[in-house]
């Protein structure tokens, strides 16, 4: 097989839930691997900027809204997702929301706020796809994301984030071993410090500098960082990697 095969995605369709932030690049990069496109979002200008870069990409774009703390919403985002193209052969889970505070002051709908977002919705997200697409196609490419923050602890107002990422991370390993045998590969990326629309209000000036130093590439990652390896695990030559996760962070966590 020639190695830009190994790689491309042509022919397959891709379903960004997230669309905005960390899902841009994603998307982006999927699309430029030859894959159709459905991006996802509670937010119309973000599906409708995502679906904008993967039509300039040259490949065919989706949009569709949905709420991550409602499983019928995202059961109908899935359903329309079909409707359009009939599979689905990659889901990136990618929905972003800040709820952050220190432990003894998380209320209750903050603490449920963040564990619906980034455990629950993320387990529906992948359940509903796999019980209406990938098992009954034997095939399938899921890629969750979580954080370094789900390995180890980068603040002191994360315990909600803290906990709910390293569930995604085993719940991924979960999927993994679960679903293998249908030919379905779950896979879990970790991003670091990244900018995007949820972080650029805080990772600024001092703070900025102060994060930076603390990275060996010397720098925070954008959106565009997380293509590479997103496509990597969305491709053929991911076969036999299965529940695993991978840090995109610089080398944070190695430092």
């Amino acid at each position: 097989m020639m190695l830009d095969s190994l790689f491309s995605l042509k022919g397959r369709t891709a379903l960004v839930a997230g669309a905005g932030g960390l899902g841009i690049g994603m998307a982006e990069g999927f699309a430029k691997a030859g894959a159709d496109v459905i991006v996802a979002d509670i937010s119309p200008d973000n599906t409708a900027r995502a679906a904008k870069i993967v039509t300039d990409c040259g490949t065919k774009a989706w949009e569709l809204g949905f709420d991550i703390y409602d499983r019928d919403s995202i059961e109908k985002m899935v359903d329309d997702a079909l409707k359009f193209t009939g599979k689905i052969d990659i889901l990136a889970n990618s929905v972003g929301i800040s709820r952050m505070g220190h432990a003894e002051d998380l209320t209750v709908d903050d603490w449920q706020a963040v564990i619906n977002a980034f455990l629950s919705g993320v387990f529906y997200a992948c359940q509903i796809v796999g019980q209406k697409a990938m098992i009954p196609q034997k095939f399938g490419k899921i890629i969750n994301i979580a954080s370094i923050s789900g390995m180890v602890v980068t603040g002191d107002m994360g315990s909600s984030y803290c906990t709910a990422k390293a569930g995604v991370i085993q719940l991924s390993k979960a999927l993994a071993t679960e679903w293998c045998k249908y030919n379905i590969n779950v896979n879990c990326i970790s991003p670091g410090y990244m900018l995007t629309a949820l972080t650029e209000g805080f990772l600024v000036g001092d703070v900025l500098e102060h994060v930076s130093s603390g990275i060996p590439k010397g720098r925070i990652g954008t959106p565009e960082d997380m293509a590479g390896l997103a496509v990597f695990l969305a491709s053929e030559s991911s076969e036999y990697i299965i529940g695993q996760n991978i840090a995109i962070d610089g080398g944070y966590t190695a430092h």
